[in-house]
């Protein structure tokens, strides 16, 4: 799956969500909070790059002023463990900052 999203408000955040697929999205606009599973804050800004490690707990928390949108890309964990068999993913860190 992949497409855009908008998250306009507070309620929109996710926490301590879990999956078991891979998923990432860049922040085109807006701002929030990525939280690792041990509760380490870490500030996500337009142009970076989350990504939802399967199986890995955590939150994203949206600045309710209106303006997040995203676009996000989504596929299944026979895919994410193929990827990563190449090292072709940067698993090391959750949020990639672009600037």
């Amino acid at each position: 799956a992949c497409g855009f999203m908008t998250k306009p408000i507070k309620e929109q955040s996710q926490y301590n969500f879990l999956i078991d697929y891979y998923s990432c999205f860049i922040l085109l606009s807006g701002s929030g909070f990525y939280y690792t599973t041990d509760n380490k804050k870490i500030p996500i800004d337009v142009g970076d790059c989350v990504q939802r490690i399967p199986g890995v707990r955590h939150s994203t928390e949206v600045f309710p002023d209106g303006n997040w949108l995203e676009f996000f890309i989504s596929f299944g964990r026979s895919t994410y463990d193929y990827l990563c068999s190449l090292n072709l993913l940067p698993i090391d860190t959750p949020v990639r900052k672009v600037k």
